[in-house]
């Protein structure tokens, strides 16, 4: 049996306060990239949802905006069955508690997704009555009815009309309500054109780590991590200077059998030639490993504060 967590409880939670919930967006577009074998370390299902579940959790809190699960086993192993595990717990984190099960279900890989922490973003908003709703409110939706008349399930008792579109049934939306009159109706809304931070989404390119830097690089900042880059402190107020004048930055972190250094040797290219800044995040490290998902909190929480306008004032 197959099991799916249940709705995180709102006991002891302020639903109005989460409601109006808007975390700053940042300037630019923030990616992560996670090796593909980031939970091949761990024998049990049950301990890879774990880990996911940890870098799910540092890409809410930190305001990421993508996870890329790239493969660092590229030409030797098929990744596929690592990488889309990750994904799918990833998606199933993201998505909106009130949409799980319709956009989800039941899936083998997410045995254990019940004892994955909940992430609360924005955009998981908490369910309503229609007539507790105001206009202007973004929410999670997905299309109930398409065709001449569209209605969506946006977390409320019952069904709203969607107009101005009608994306497939099933699809998954985000909407804006319009309270006019007495009714209650929805439209489309982009999320990146927001203007507080909503979730992240979730990529698996397959391809070479080597092509993979340079789309990124082509449009932005990258910034690869490990022991034996320059140490951060020596790099703060450059970095955040820089980060004044990008649209997209990128940190790729290693593996846990591998640094970024030996994958890029592996792979058959230098790495300093594909990122902009090699950097060691966690100068001077009491312990001879840092794991992925360690590495992901230590450098996020550093590059939340260098981004932030209270470091740069």
């Amino acid at each position: 049996m197959y099991y799916l967590s249940t709705p995180p409880t709102t006991i002891g939670l302020d639903v109005s306060e989460w409601s109006s919930f808007k975390p700053e967006r940042r300037s630019f577009h923030l990616s992560i990239l996670i090796p593909g074998s980031l939970v091949d370390e761990e024998s049990h299902l049950r301990d890879k949802t774990l880990t996911v579940g940890l870098i799910g959790r540092a890409a809410a809190v930190f305001r990421v905006d993508e996870v890329c699960i790239y493969r660092d086993l590229y030409g030797v192993m098929d990744q596929s069955s690592s990488v889309n595990l990750i994904a799918s717990i990833l998606r199933y984190m993201e998505t909106p508690p009130h949409l799980k099960r319709k956009l989800i279900g039941l899936k083998p890989e997410l045995r254990y997704a019940g004892i994955l922490p909940p992430l609360r973003l924005p955009s998981h908003t908490p369910p309503k009555r229609i007539d507790e709703v105001v206009s202007g409110e973004v929410r999670e939706a997905i299309v109930e009815r398409s065709g001449a008349e569209c209605y969506v399930d946006a977390g409320l008792d019952k069904p709203i009309k969607l107009i101005g579109s009608s994306p497939p049934r099933g699809s998954r939306v985000t909407v804006r309500i319009v309270v006019d009159k007495g009714e209650v109706y929805c439209k489309l809304v982009d999320p990146s054109k927001l203007r507080f931070y909503w979730s992240f989404h979730v990529s698996t390119p397959d391809k070479p780590l080597k092509d993979i830097l340079e789309d990124y690089r082509s449009s932005g900042l990258v910034i690869a991590t490990s022991r034996y880059g320059d140490p951060i402190e020596q790099l703060l107020d450059e970095l955040s200077s820089k980060l004044t004048s990008i649209r997209n930055l990128a940190i790729v972190f290693g593996s846990p059998r591998e640094g970024l250094r030996e994958i890029a040797g592996r792979q058959g290219f230098k790495l300093r030639d594909y990122v902009d800044y090699i950097v060691n995040t966690i100068p001077e490290q009491g312990s001879y490993t840092v794991r992925t998902e360690e590495a992901v909190y230590a450098t996020l929480a550093i590059m939340n504060i260098i981004s932030s306008r209270m470091y740069r004032v």
